[in-house]
């Protein structure tokens, strides 16, 4: 079980690091992976894919592509961390609700 609460994760991150929630869910997963080396070996290579994955969109400037409309690594993550959830044998992942997402003016 993995729960991600919103109000830890910066309200601009679908932009920025769309990887970012997949990556929050990992680290919660991460106690359960040590128990399983493909499942750790498969958390270690998502970590470094998501990473891979920031690093390429940290150099577009706003106005680029979308970050899934371009090919910076960013399916590769997500493939990455559904490779993760296999290794686990399934999971239940918990979102918070998306309320301070609502609140959020990109034009402030």
């Amino acid at each position: 079980m993995a729960c991600v609460n919103f109000d830890h994760v910066s309200p601009d991150y679908p932009a920025r690091k769309p990887v970012q929630l997949l990556l929050e869910l990992a680290d919660e997963l991460a106690l359960y992976a040590a128990d399983s080396d493909q499942a750790y070996q498969a958390l270690r290579a998502f970590y470094d894919q998501a990473d891979s994955a920031h690093q390429g969109l940290s150099s577009l400037r706003d106005g680029s592509p979308r970050p899934l409309d371009d090919d910076l690594g960013v399916r590769d993550a997500v493939d990455a961390f559904a490779r993760v959830i296999g290794e686990l044998g399934g999971g239940l992942l918990i979102l918070d609700t998306c309320e301070e997402l609502a609140k959020w003016n990109p034009g402030t």
